[in-house]
């Protein structure tokens, strides 16, 4: 089965955790699935498989990082996973955690996390290359270690499970806008979206609009083709962006159930503030000067937010 092909619109099989629960860390008690779900997704937007020759070395040596400015995010994984390291570096004169796992022990679980649950084209492939390197490692250097083998993906893209709200967190946003009109009924224009962009993987992010359409009881809407903004506008980059109306009611749906997990989730509670109350500009005459500025301060810190 090609991942992210046009079958992944289907609903889901669950992800595979059986092997990883099997080399868990013994004090993490419960297996929490929701979380290691939104984790693989995390992880295809922002993890690094990295292979490298260290300076006046011969033997390669593996690891797994990500890098990122919200350093509670990166002691949250470190938690609920039960290990791994969290470091601070500055770079470009602003300040990133990294957190990283180096020792064979907890890169074994990763990978026995990660192989078969990666939808990915292009992760999947870097994985697989990560796991023979792993492989080869420790096949030569410890007797008892039996490889591994690459497993492929035998679940399809849902909004039942975390995945999609773990890759958010890593690759999407959420934007709005307030534009003053003139000679128009409404004073001003609202505009709102959530967005992905994405390198590669065109299919996947149709597959994102089309469960949300799909989940919105809208199958006779014409506006789904609107909708449905995915275009090429750097090479090889695309990007997906939901705006209409029942879209984004569906889109608050799913990440109300399955919560961001980092700094995101503020920007996103306060966008879907301003979704909830959006019929203030159509009651502008009967509303407030104060209702209507914190209306509008609302808008500019999702606008201007980092997400």
């Amino acid at each position: 089965m090609k991942i992210g092909s046009s079958e992944t619109t289907r609903e889901a099989l669950n992800f595979h955790f059986s092997e990883y629960t099997k080399v868990k860390p013994s004090h993490i008690q419960k297996v929490d699935i929701p979380f290691l779900e939104w984790f693989i997704g995390f992880v295809e937007g922002d993890g690094s498989f990295i292979v490298k020759t260290p300076t006046g070395k011969k033997r390669k040596t593996i690891s797994f990082c990500i890098n990122q400015k919200d350093s509670k995010l990166m002691y949250k994984i470190k938690k609920k996973l039960g290990f791994g390291i969290v470091t601070t570096f500055v770079q470009n004169n602003e300040t990133y955690h990294r957190y990283a796992v180096y020792d064979f022990q907890n890169i074994t679980r990763l990978i026995h996390l990660f192989n078969g649950n990666l939808l990915l084209n292009k992760v999947n492939a870097r994985f697989q290359l990560w796991l023979t390197e792993y492989n080869t490692l420790y096949t030569a250097t410890l007797s008892s270690h039996t490889p591994i083998l690459h497993k492929l993906c035998q679940s399809t893209l849902s909004l039942n499970s975390a995945w999609l709200s773990g890759f958010t967190d890593a690759e999407g946003g959420f934007y709005a806008s307030l534009t003053k009109q003139t000679n128009l009924k409404l004073q001003y224009r609202l505009r709102m979206k959530f967005y992905i962009t994405q390198k590669y993987e065109l299919e996947i992010l149709k597959n994102i609009v089309k469960l949300i359409h799909q989940h919105s009881n809208q199958s006779n809407d014409t506006s789904f083709d609107s909708v449905r903004s995915i275009s090429n506008f750097k090479l090889d980059f695309y990007r997906l962006e939901v705006s209409t109306h029942a879209y984004l009611l569906r889109t608050i749906a799913y990440f109300e159930k399955y919560q961001l997990q980092g700094k995101k989730h503020i920007v996103f509670n306060r966008w879907k503030r301003i979704y909830l109350n959006k019929d203030i500009l159509k009651k502008q005459a009967s509303s407030s000067e104060k209702a209507l500025t914190r209306f509008k301060r609302l808008v500019s810190s999702v606008q201007n937010s980092d997400n």
